[in-house]
């Protein structure tokens, strides 16, 4: 009768020994040895603190507290002096909502946010990106611009000049007019290339005539493309044209929407095919409404959707209830695995194990044989 067992051996142990060493300091390396994505995400937190910073110093000199109430004092100074954060309501205030969203965009984290959906959408330094940019949300157009100049990315940006209340609501201190200050004091070095009123359909309806004629004084003042166009197809249309002009031979890797103007998103009221964050690969439906999120998915773009706060910061873990504007040493950094470091760490252990397995059957085979040969010289009874 063939007995076949095994029994360890020292170098066997040894081995197993070798394996859990390396699969420690595998794991330890992985964890520790990050791609330097976090200096960037710093870096780019750094870049909308000094922004927020510079709208601050000009709106305490040159706005005061124009279109101010004692309840925009009493409940919100605080975010106000961040400069990112407008009134109830003015002349281009084209609807009232409640100060919570914006509120929770007054934070640097946004920016080192962005830097991590621009990795994780494959964009690299010294690519090109599409943004639409909406008076609502001024802090996170800044997060979009500063994550950008930290990575050294093109924006090619089309803005709007309509504001929900509490965003850049002010007619004297409008998104347009906060962007060309910041690219005049050399914090970031990309602008809008084109602007439209915003609001209802794009064109500032139900607004009176002052406030429309405010919003163009707007476009003109900060010398801006103006677009215009009745028709939502058409718009959309002469929106994709421009992108594609001033992307020159540049092949654009993504396109950020932030805000809800219906352009850009489309009427997601009905229909919530974008969810708030990164969407990639996406399966466009048949008769989806037509805008510029839907034409770069559609073409296998991915694209970033910057709205619906409450979902997006549940989504990417940030907070949505800030009491404080948090400052850059409390930046989240979003590491990001080696992958080469990965590769190799798996490439050994698997190799490793590979050998222990190796050496277990060559024990085998080994004892095995000499059990035969035993057997071999057993006298007959």
């Amino acid at each position: 009768m063939k007995r076949l067992y095994w029994q360890s051996e020292k170098q066997t142990w040894k081995i197993i020994l070798t394996v859990a060493i390396v699969a420690l300091i595998g794991l330890m390396a992985v964890e520790n040895i990050s791609v330097k994505a976090g200096e960037t995400e710093i870096k780019a937190a750094q870049i909308m603190q000094a922004g927020m910073e510079t709208i601050k110093e000009y709106r305490q000199k040159e706005v005061g507290e124009q279109y101010y109430d004692q309840y925009d004092a009493d409940k919100l100074n605080k975010f106000i002096e961040s400069g990112m954060i407008g009134v109830l309501s003015s002349p281009i205030t084209t609807m009232v909502v409640a100060p919570t969203a914006k509120v929770a965009t007054i934070n640097p984290n946004w920016a080192a946010l962005m830097v991590d959906l621009y990795i994780k959408a494959g964009v690299k330094n010294g690519d090109t990106i599409a943004a639409s940019f909406s008076g609502s949300y001024p802090a996170l157009n800044l997060a979009v611009m500063a994550a950008a100049e930290a990575m050294d990315i093109k924006v090619i940006a089309i803005s709007s000049v309509g504001s929900s209340s509490w965003g850049s609501n002010l007619p004297n201190l409008a998104w347009l007019d906060m962007e060309r200050i910041l690219n005049e004091k050399q914090i970031i070095s990309n602008r809008s290339v084109a602007a439209s009123r915003g609001g209802l359909e794009d064109l500032g309806l139900g607004l009176e005539a002052q406030a429309v004629q405010m919003m163009e004084e707007i476009i003109k003042r900060n010398k801006m493309y103006y677009i215009y166009e009745i028709d939502r197809r058409q718009n959309i249309d002469h929106r994709m044209s421009i992108y594609s002009q001033y992307s020159d031979s540049d092949t654009i890797k993504l396109y950020v929407n932030v805000g809800g103007g219906k352009i850009s998103v489309g009427d997601d009221t009905k229909e919530r095919i974008f969810q708030a964050g990164l969407n990639k690969n996406m399966r466009i439906k048949p008769g989806t409404s037509d805008s510029l999120m839907k034409r770069f998915a559609e073409s296998g773009m991915p694209v970033i959707q910057m709205r619906h706060m409450t979902e997006l910061c549940k989504r990417l873990n940030m907070p949505c209830d800030i009491e404080e504007i948090p400052l850059v040493s409390e930046v989240k950094i979003f590491s990001h695995y080696n992958k080469f470091l990965v590769i190799a760490v798996f490439t050994v252990i698997t190799a490793l194990l590979l050998l222990l397995v190796k050496e277990r059957q060559g024990t085998i085979i080994l004892n095995s044989a000499e059990t035969n040969l035993a057997e071999k010289d057993l006298p007959v009874a």
